[in-house]
C-alpha cells in the first residue's frame, strides 16, 4: 500500500503550531526532567508549604522553620511573597492528593528520599507535592523563553534570529536551574518581560487593548516579589511614553485611558499585598521581611561591592552564570541606535533591579547556585544581545559565529553542572572551610559553586536530577521521563517547520490571565487564623491521629509538624510521629522521639513500652531491660511486658535474672507460653 508523505512544506497549519507554543511546551518538559523533584533551600519550602496550607486548611499557617516569621494568632508564615504560591495550587493540590493515595515517609523516585529535620522528614524532599511545586516554574520558564521570542520578534529581528535567541537564553543561562528550583525568581522575571512586551506595541489599537494585560503584569512581578518594584515602575513609564508617542494630534484622552489602564494593575497589587500583611500579621504594613536581613540599606558602598561581585565574582558573576551578556559589551552601541527608548528602559529597569537587590544585607543570595537574585536583571538585558545574535545567525559573520557559539556552548556547561548536583553541597563546603560568614566564598575560585559541583558531579556524588533516579529504578517516574523525553524530540522537531509566531500573542495573554486569576482566587481562599493557640494544637492533633488511622502518613506527619513548632514537647505528637518512624524501619529516630517524650513525662506509659521494643530492635539490650523495667513498674500486672523484660534480659546475658522473671510470671499463669520458651533457652 503506498502512502502518499506531505514535504515539510506543505504540512497542514494546525501541525505548524506555533513558534511560542511550541518553545513555552519544550522548554517546560526540559526543565520538568531536568529538575531535582525535591529542595535544597527552605526559602523554597515555606513557599510551597503556604499553597499547601491553603488547599488542606484554607489559612497561610505553616510549620516553624527558621526563615518563617511568626504573626498572627501565633502562627507561623511564610512572608514570601504572595504570587507564586497561590500560582502553584493547582500543581501542589494534585502532588498533595497523590500523597494522600500512593504518598510514604520513605519517599519515592520522582520526590526523591526523605529528606528534613526530625520533627518534619519531609521538609525538603520525599512528598509528590513537592514534585508538583516544581512544575510550577518550569512552566514559568517555558514560558519566559517564549516571551524572550516575541520580545526579539518586537524589536524587528527574523523569525532564525529570534529563535536562536530565546532558545540560547533558555538552555544557556541562569534561567535553566531557577526553573528547576522554586524560587520566586522565574515568576517575577516573566512578568516584568511580559509587562514590557505588553507595554511596547506600536499598533495603536492593539497597544489600548493590551495597556491593562501590561498593569497586571507588572503587578504580578509584584505580588511575586516586592522588590520587582522599582523595575516595574521604570516599564510603566516606558508604556506611558509609547502610549503619548502614538497619540494623535495631541489628543490626550486617548493617552490618559491607557496609562490608567496600565495602572490598574499595580494598583490592585498594592491592594492585595497589604490584605495579604494583614492576614498574616494582623497589619497591613507589617510585611515579615522586618528582619535584619531584610531591611533596604541605601548606601553606597554596598551596591559597589555588590556590582563587583555579579562581575567579577567566581561566584556569582553574571558573565560566568550568563556568558552570551559578553556579547553586550561590543553590541550596545548597535542596540542603543537601533531601539533607543528600549534599549534605555531595559538598562534602566535592570540598574532599579540590581540596585533593590545590592540594598539589602543579603544580596549575594546566600547559598545558590549563582546569581539568583538578579535573574530579573540579567533577562531584562539579554535583549541588547540582539545585534550579535544577527551577525551570527544572519549575517553568518564567521568570528561572530564561533563567538556565540563559544559563549554559549559555555552557559550550557555552566547550567548542566548546576542542575545535576544538589546545591546544599556549596553549603557544606562553605562551612567545611569557614568561609561563608565572612563571604570570603565569592571571590575564592575554588568555593565557586560551578566549581564545587563539578568535582561533585565528576566524582558521582550528590547527583540531584530526578531523572537519574527514575532510570536506575524503573517504574512510574521513568513512563513520565519517557514522555518528557517524547515531547521535547517532537516539539524539536515542529520547531523546525514552525514558520510565523501565529497565535503567539496568545501565549502571554492567556499566561497573564490564567495566573492573575489564581492569585484572586488565592486571596478569596485564603482565611486568616484566629483560633486561638491550644484550640489549634488539639485540632490538628486530631486531624493528625484521623489521618494517620486512615494511612495517610505524609499528611500526619506535615500535621504533627504543625503541632511540634506550636508546642515543641508535645507528647502526643512526638509519640505518633514515632510511631510514623517505625512504621517505615526508622528505629533509631523514633527512639529520639520517645527520648523526648519521656523527658517531659517519664510515666507516659504507651512511649515507654515502645522505646523499650524500639531499643530491643535496635539489640541496645541493656537500655531495653532498663525501659522495660520502668515499663513494668507502671503496668505490675501485665504478662506480655514481664516476658518482653525476660527476653531483653535473656539476650544481654543476664540469666539469672531473666529467670527470677519468668518464674514469676509462671506463679500465676503456669502455662504462658512465652516464660516458658525463655526458660528452656536459659543455660542450666
Amino acid at each position: 500500500m503506498w502512502v502518499y508523505l506531505l514535504p515539510v512544506s506543505k504540512l497542514p497549519h494546525a501541525v505548524s503550531l506555533s513558534t511560542p507554543v511550541i518553545l513555552s511546551i519544550v522548554f517546560a518538559s526540559a526543565y520538568l526532567a531536568l529538575g531535582p523533584g525535591c529542595f535544597f533551600s527552605v526559602d523554597e519550602v515555606v513557599v510551597e508549604e503556604a499553597a499547601q496550607s491553603l488547599y488542606l486548611r484554607s489559612t497561610l499557617e505553616i510549620p516553624g522553620m527558621n526563615t518563617a516569621v511568626r504573626g498572627r494568632a501565633g502562627a507561623y508564615y511564610g512572608h514570601r511573597g504572595p504570587g507564586l504560591g497561590y500560582i502553584s495550587m493547582p500543581f501542589v493540590t494534585i502532588g498533595s492528593f497523590l500523597d494522600n493515595r500512593i504518598g510514604s515517609l520513605q519517599g519515592g523516585t520522582a520526590a526523591g528520599r526523605p529528606l528534613g529535620t526530625l520533627e518534619h522528614p519531609l521538609r525538603w524532599g520525599g512528598r509528590f507535592s513537592i514534585f508538583g511545586a516544581l512544575v510550577t516554574n518550569a512552566v514559568v520558564g517555558g514560558l519566559t523563553v517564549a516571551i524572550l521570542y516575541l520580545i526579539a520578534l518586537r524589536f524587528g529581528v527574523g523569525h532564525s534570529v529570534a529563535l536562536a535567541f530565546a532558545c540560547a537564553t533558555g538552555a544557556a543561562t541562569l534561567l535553566v536551574s531557577e526553573s528547576t528550583h522554586f524560587f520566586q525568581h522565574p515568576l517575577e522575571t516573566f512578568s516584568l518581560l511580559c509587562g514590557f512586551w505588553f507595554l511596547s506595541g506600536t499598533d495603536r489599537e492593539t497597544h489600548a487593548r493590551r495597556a491593562w494585560l501590561g498593569g497586571l503584569s507588572i503587578g504580578l512581578a509584584m505580588l511575586a516579589r516586592p522588590n520587582a518594584a522599582p523595575a516595574a515602575v521604570v516599564i510603566w513609564l516606558y508604556g506611558a511614553l509609547v502610549a503619548r508617542g502614538q497619540a494623535k494630534n495631541g489628543d490626550r484622552g486617548p493617552w490618559l485611558s491607557m496609562v490608567a489602564r496600565s495602572a490598574a494593575g499595580p494598583a490592585v497589587s498594592v491592594v492585595l499585598y497589604l490584605m495579604y500583611n494583614y492576614v498574616q500579621y494582623g497589619d497591613i504594613f507589617k510585611t515579615g521581611y522586618g528582619g535584619e536581613n531584610g531591611i533596604l540599606r541605601f548606601s553606597l558602598i554596598e551596591p559597589t561591592k555588590a556590582l563587583i561581585a555579579y562581575i567579577a565574582s567566581p561566584a556569582l558573576s553574571v558573565f560566568l552564570f550568563a556568558p552570551v551578556m559578553l556579547s553586550i559589551l561590543f553590541v550596545w552601541k548597535q542596540s542603543l541606535k537601533r531601539w533607543p527608548l528600549e534599549t534605555k528602559c531595559l538598562l534602566l529597569a535592570a540598574g532599579a533591579h540590581f540596585f533593590t537587590i545590592a540594598s539589602i544585607p543579603v544580596w549575594d543570595g546566600a547559598i545558590a547556585y549563582g546569581p539568583r537574585y538578579v535573574l530579573a536583571a540579567i533577562l531584562l538585558l539579554m535583549p541588547l544581545t540582539l545585534p550579535a545574535f544577527e551577525m551570527a545567525f544572519k549575517e553568518r559573520i564567521r568570528t561572530w559565529r564561533i563567538a556565540m557559539a563559544a559563549m554559549i556552548l559555555l552557559g550550557v556547561f555552566v547550567q548542566i553542572v548546576g542542575v545535576a548536583v544538589y546545591v546544599a553541597t556549596n553549603e557544606w563546603y562553605y562551612n567545611s572551610q569557614n568561609i561563608y560568614e565572612s563571604r570570603a566564598f565569592l571571590f575564592l575560585p575554588a568555593a565557586s559553586p560551578v566549581w564545587v559541583q563539578l568535582q561533585d558531579l565528576l566524582a558521582g556524588r550528590n547527583i540531584i536530577p530526578w531523572a537519574w533516579r527514575a532510570v536506575s529504578q524503573p517504574g512510574p517516574a521513568l513512563v513520565l521521563l519517557i514522555v518528557l523525553a517524547a515531547v521535547i524530540a517532537a516539539g524539536t522537531w515542529l520547531l523546525r517547520i514552525a514558520r510565523s509566531p501565529d497565535g503567539g500573542p496568545a501565549v502571554p495573554e492567556v499566561s497573564i490571565l490564567t495566573m492573575s486569576s489564581l492569585v484572586l482566587l488565592g486571596f478569596f481562599a485564603t482565611s486568616p487564623v484566629v483560633a486561638p493557640v491550644q484550640q489549634r494544637i488539639v485540632d490538628h492533633l486530631n486531624a493528625g491521629l484521623a489521618a494517620q488511622q486512615s494511612g495517610r502518613d505524609v499528611e500526619a506527619e506535615e500535621l504533627y509538624a504543625l503541632v511540634l513548632s506550636l508546642d515543641p514537647g508535645n507528647k502526643f505528637a512526638l509519640h505518633n510521629l514515632a510511631l510514623l518512624y517505625e512504621k517505615i524501619g526508622k528505629t533509631t529516630e523514633s527512639v529520639l522521639l520517645y527520648e523526648r517524650v519521656l523527658a517531659s513525662d517519664p510515666t507516659f506509659t504507651p512511649s515507654v513500652r515502645n522505646i523499650a521494643r524500639a531499643r530491643y530492635d535496635l539489640a541496645d539490650y541493656e537500655g531495653a531491660v532498663e525501659n522495660y523495667r520502668r515499663a513494668v513498674e507502671l503496668s505490675p500486672s501485665d504478662d506480655d511486658l514481664r516476658t518482653d523484660l525476660a527476653w531483653a534480659l535473656l539476650n544481654a546475658s543476664r540469666f539469672q535474672e531473666a529467670r527470677e522473671v519468668c518464674n514469676e510470671v509462671l506463679a500465676h499463669d503456669s502455662r504462658n507460653a512465652a516464660a516458658q520458651a525463655i526458660l528452656a533457652r536459659l543455660p542450666n
